[in-house]
């Protein structure tokens, strides 16, 4: 299964204010991504033949899109989002709030309004 979302953020409004009854606003930053959804092997390292789906881990990849059309300061403050990643999908719920938090985070110029960085919640995730 594959799944395609992005999240924006609002945009903010330019200089040069209001021109013919139309507010001009600067397009927000954002990540456009893939979620792959698949099963692997629970362990790899097992010889005997998959008879099973309970020997088998559903994974879940996230693929960042179309980052080049974000600025590379945008880029950093999404820390691990800027790069591709695998998660087990029981973890699907912890990712989901941690892409909120750090797009949160990355659209504040890391800074939430009182002033403190937002923390995300810790998960698992390995390199692609």
């Amino acid at each position: 299964m594959r799944l395609e979302a992005g999240i924006r953020r609002k945009g903010k409004v330019s200089s040069g204010a209001q021109r013919s009854g139309r507010l001009l606003t600067s397009p927000p930053p954002g990540v456009s991504f893939v979620l792959r959804f698949y099963h692997e092997l629970e362990d790899p390292d097992d010889p005997e033949p998959v008879t099973s789906k309970d020997q088998l881990v559903e994974r879940v990849q996230y693929v960042p899109l179309e980052l080049d059309k974000e600025s590379s300061d945008f880029i950093d403050r999404l820390d691990f989002l800027g790069d591709i990643f695998t998660f087990q999908r029981a973890q699907l719920p912890i990712f989901l709030d941690t892409l909120q938090k750090n797009m949160n985070n990355a659209s504040k110029e890391g800074e939430s309004e009182s002033g403190e960085d937002l923390e995300p919640e810790e998960m698992d995730v390995e390199d692609v």
